[in-house]
């Protein structure tokens, strides 16, 4: 094994009794012939292929040949075992990000029939919504979720920048299971999900922010009706919440 770790070439052995008195696994066995062929993928060495047989059977050219060709198959097929495990941890870690995220993600169908489907969603969607992650995943975000257009951006702008794989931002009026309305901001990143184009949509709840602005927008209307019927000259600051009067 040392041999073929260090050559990386196959090693035909007539007579483990005379070759291998040092290996800890011919120690109690019986002399017999032995190939071993390295498994070599991209050049690199992941395996080991090991053949035995009694000392009377010899391996002829075509054997080797065989056995080399199946060393071949074995080492991709062990590449590709190693490259599934470590697409599955990246998988387990994506989905511990993806779900301990603090705002809604949605994974969406881009273009073509069913365009806007929910693909998958994360806890915090379920949470936002109020829907369970099994009624999120047979409903439209189009059709389903939102309430209209952005008012801050024009849907077939939106799709030519997705299209060209840009991503996009605009804020969005929704409405929860229970019938309540929600604001939020979204950013829209083109992907592919599991071999199709799709569109990653983070929600961020801005209720709260949408409320308290428009307070401040009707306190500035009020105090700018206010100051307009006073007598004398009104002067506003550039800050809009302090305010002076001059008489």
């Amino acid at each position: 094994m040392k041999e073929v770790v260090s050559s990386k070439e196959q090693l035909l052995i007539e007579s483990t009794d005379s070759y291998c008195q040092e290996c800890p696994f011919c120690k109690h066995g019986e002399d017999h012939r032995s190939v071993l062929t390295p498994m070599i993928y991209q050049g690199a060495l992941v395996g080991i292929l090991l053949v035995c047989r009694t000392p009377e059977r010899h391996f002829d050219e075509r054997e080797l040949k065989l056995l080399d060709e199946v060393a071949k198959d074995l080492a991709l097929g062990l590449h590709n075992l190693e490259t599934q495990k470590e697409l599955q941890k990246t998988k387990e870690r994506y989905q511990k990000y993806f779900d301990k995220t603090g705002d809604a993600i949605f994974i969406l169908k881009m273009g073509g029939k069913n365009h806007g489907k929910i693909l998958d969603v994360n806890s915090s969607a379920v949470e936002q919504t109020g829907y369970s992650r099994e009624e999120l995943l047979g409903m439209n975000m189009l059709e389903d979720l939102s309430l209209g257009p952005p008012p801050d951006a024009d849907l077939d702008e939106i799709d030519s920048s997705l299209s060209r794989g840009e991503t996009v931002q605009f804020t969005e009026k929704k409405e929860r299971k229970d019938g309540t309305e929600y604001w939020t901001e979204v950013v829209v990143t083109p992907l592919e999900h599991e071999g199709e184009q799709a569109n990653l949509s983070i929600n961020r709840d801005i209720t709260e922010r949408k409320k308290a602005l428009s307070k401040l927008q009707q306190k500035e209307k009020e105090m700018s009706v206010l100051f307009s019927n006073l007598p004398g000259m009104a002067y506003k600051c550039e800050n809009k919440e302090d305010w002076t009067m001059r008489f």
